[in-house]
């Protein structure tokens, strides 16, 4: 009896995470899709600017259509590659993307007639210095945003915190404007150990993904409280993060998005279920605190107080976690 619903519960967990697959991938596919076209309307916007600048002989930029399409076909390949790579967390190919997303302007600088006529090592690094260039800056960029400026600014912070014996916390979240706005208010509000990751790849032993790409073993003793999305990153779903957690002693709390998926968590043993954005806007208008939810067992009247704080948003309600989300660079919420 116990090895059927051991089985049941298998092949439930499978088809859950075939489910959450999916929607990334449909989430994915539409992202990629606008990508595209708004590469195609910008570049063909930047080659109607040249036309008309030579056309009205204001200056001598040229670019044939065959240029404008090799060009465009180059950055395309290259916003494939990084869409792709963030959206499965495989960092070298966001990196190749950023290549190519480079390389697409190296194309487009091309003027094949001067460098037709160049010989020797004058021709030699006529060809290869801006190519260096151009496919280097991108990948040189895309490290330093993402990679040294969050972790020296998140070092600045921590060294500038007190010692603190706040709840320490783990965030479940694939939204990187998200993510980073729960890890900052609760850094801001004097919690000492707030861990991101933008999903789960094992839950024996725990290894949690991580924005920058790194996969790390997670001890859940350092953890007693941890805010779960129903659809992170990876092939294991929120519920079973949630019984995973829950058994393990740590106190979880549902934030999809959508109040569906939240009841969901909450039948799989979650405290409570409250959309993100509600969760953080009432966080940073200190309508509630992280406190609060191992204050009590019962929740019930959280969850009343935070339904009408979400009922009632306004939008100066709205402010304090709009104005947050804006400083944060494009993420995939």
């Amino acid at each position: 009896m116990w090895g059927k619903l051991r089985s049941r519960e298998l092949i439930r967990s499978k088809l859950d995470s075939l489910n959450v697959l999916r929607t990334k991938l449909r989430q994915l596919l539409r992202l990629h899709l606008r990508h595209i076209v708004m590469l195609a309307l910008l570049s063909s916007g930047l080659w109607l600017a040249f036309y008309l600048v030579d056309y009205f002989g204001i200056g001598g930029i040229r670019m044939s259509g065959t240029t404008l399409a090799v060009g465009l076909l180059v950055a395309a390949l290259g916003q494939s590659f990084f869409d792709f790579g963030r959206g499965l967390q495989h960092r070298r190919l966001e990196y190749i993307g950023t290549v190519f997303i480079g390389l697409s302007w190296w194309v487009w600088s091309l003027n094949t007639d001067f460098l037709s006529h160049q010989h020797g090592l004058k021709a030699v690094a006529d060809w290869v210095v801006p190519f260096v260039l151009f496919g280097m800056l991108p990948p040189t960029f895309h490290y330093i945003n993402n990679e040294l400026l969050s972790e020296f600014f998140d070092a600045r912070i921590f060294r500038r915190k007190k010692e603190s014996s706040a709840i320490p916390i783990l965030i479940l979240e694939p939204g990187r404007k998200f993510g980073r706005a729960f890890k900052a208010s609760l850094i801001i509000s004097n919690h000492s150990v707030v861990d991101w990751a933008i999903g789960i790849s094992s839950l024996e032993p725990l290894v949690g993904m991580f924005p920058n790409g790194r996969r790390t073993a997670l001890d859940p003793s350092n953890y007693k409280l941890a805010l779960i999305d129903h659809q992170p990153y990876g092939r294991v779903g929120g519920c079973n993060i949630v019984k995973t957690l829950t058994d393990l002693g740590i106190t979880c709390i549902a934030i999809s998005t959508e109040q569906a998926l939240n009841d969901k968590m909450v039948a799989a043993g979650a405290k409570l279920g409250v959309p993100k954005h509600v969760l953080l806007a009432a966080m940073l208008a200190n309508e509630v605190t992280v406190e609060d939810f191992l204050a009590h067992d019962d929740l019930t009247a959280v969850q009343k107080d935070l339904e009408v704080f979400g009922a009632n948003l306004d939008e100066t309600a709205r402010e304090p976690a709009n104005s947050l989300l804006e400083l944060l660079p494009e993420g995939d919420d």
